[in-house]
């Protein structure tokens, strides 16, 4: 499941209906522990789009597009959730903000408020959070 350095990553978690997300999927092991499921079926690309496409389902449902282009020199990833203030509740507005600044602000490996974004800008990277 390991994708190459080369490769840009797409998440996005809008939800099309079961019966079409859970078909053609095949599961697979990426470490012996850590089940995953990949696409088999055919996906509709872009005329003259040659690089490599890999639709992935992981353990936890999030979904993946992972597009490797052997040719580029820079990585991306991307992260869409599908909600914002428009799903706050009414007692709690901004509340959806607030969760987006939470999702950086420390983990077991860069625990401190600022330390995920000063890695990512040791690699040239950013975040629009």
């Amino acid at each position: 499941m390991a994708c190459t350095t080369s490769n840009r990553f797409v998440v996005e978690t809008e939800e099309p209906p079961a019966a079409d997300w859970d078909a053609g999927f095949v599961a697979r092991q990426s470490d012996g522990r850590h089940t995953y499921f990949e696409y088999t079926g055919w996906l509709e690309l872009p005329a003259g789009d040659t690089r490599e496409h890999r639709l992935l389902r992981l353990g936890n449902g999030m979904r993946v597009l992972c597009i490797s282009d052997p040719q580029a020199r820079q990585s991306a990833a991307a992260l869409a959730v599908r909600a914002g203030s428009t799903s706050d509740p009414r007692e709690y507005p901004g509340m959806a903000h607030a969760l987006e600044h939470m999702l950086f602000l420390g983990t077991r490996t860069h625990p401190g408020e600022h330390d995920f974004e000063a890695y990512l800008t040791q690699y040239g990277g950013y975040t629009n959070a």
